[in-house]
């Protein structure tokens, strides 16, 4: 029996009406989706809206409905949430994939302990998800996290690949429209200074295509991604550097509090004034003293003055 979901779609007098999503309804919207996407109808995350219009018209034809574009759209917020908690699931301790079942697969008390921390989990546990494997084809890699995210040095790799493969046109474009900076940046080492910073021949900017002026854009939001993850790092080191330096870092004892100690300890005389002399010395033996548990310190301080 088919698992459905419902999407609101109007309301008449308090009384709602729903459409009914079924798992052979979502199949053919992926499948059309993803068919879309092999065309090249989908940028890093989102679809045209040519592709938009196939779909609504492949399901509407096939199931005799009169859906709009929102109503997909809408349907792909929820299969894309799903798919997520699937995949990040699948990734935990205890959790693995019946491909048979279509399923995900753990012990009762293993679903009990996730889901009182994630309440989306109820969004997949023992429901079929036989479209799980269309979905990660289609969304996976839009994901921020997971198996489809890319690190902070992979995109820096990209980008610095995209830019040495740019023409001299398109950098000379690039900085005429203060979308980038050249100066300082190693990767341009390859182009001759002058006295005025990198140049480039500024006749050629009057030929710049459109795709070119995309591209530069495309690039600056990389850089701008890229430079606000370093400054995050950045300060997040300063911070786990602050807290070690707070952990390891030990009051100095004064001299005064040093002689409290000595006299409160009962020493005396001669042995009183070679324990003082032998303890301001040197400041890591005052910190290493009243380190040692309170009883101990006397006979921590006569090994020493034995050993001395």
């Amino acid at each position: 029996m088919e698992k459905d979901d419902g999407d609101e779609v109007s309301s008449y007098r308090g009384k709602k009406s729903y459409l009914r999503w079924t798992e052979s309804m979502d199949r053919l919207l992926l499948e059309v989706l993803k068919e879309q996407k092999i065309k090249g109808q989908k940028d890093d995350r989102n679809f045209s809206q040519e592709a938009y219009r196939a779909a609504v018209q492949a399901v509407n034809t096939e199931f005799k409905m009169d859906i709009d574009a929102k109503k997909v759209v809408n349907r792909l917020k929820t299969l894309k949430t799903q798919m997520g908690v699937a995949v990040d699931t699948l990734n935990k301790s205890g959790f693995s994939w019946n491909d048979i079942t279509k399923r995900i697969e753990a012990e009762p008390q293993v679903w009990d302990g996730i889901e009182k921390v994630n309440d989306d989990v109820k969004l997949i546990r023992s429901r079929e998800l036989r479209n799980l494997e269309l979905m990660r084809d289609i969304f996976e890699k839009d994901r921020a996290t997971g198996l489809g995210a890319t690190s902070a040095k992979e995109r820096v790799k990209r980008w610095e690949k995209e830019t040495m493969e740019m023409s001299i046109e398109d950098i000379d474009q690039m900085q005429t429209s203060n979308e980038v900076h050249l100066e300082g940046i190693d990767i341009f080492d390859n182009f001759a200074p002058s006295s005025t910073g990198y140049h480039a021949p500024t006749s050629s900017t009057q030929s710049m295509s459109k795709s070119s002026s995309k591209r530069g854009i495309k690039r600056k939001a990389a850089v701008i991604d890229l430079i606000n993850e370093g400054i995050t790092e950045v300060k997040d080191a300063m911070k786990d550097i602050a807290l070690a330096i707070s952990n390891t870092s030990r009051r100095v004892r004064s001299e005064d509090e040093v002689v409290q100690e000595l006299m409160k300890m009962g020493f005396c005389g001669n042995l009183f004034l070679d324990a003082l002399d032998y303890l301001v010395e040197d400041p890591v033996r005052i910190n290493t003293f009243f380190a040692c548990p309170e009883h101990l310190r006397p006979d921590w301080l006569c090994r020493k003055l034995g050993s001395a």
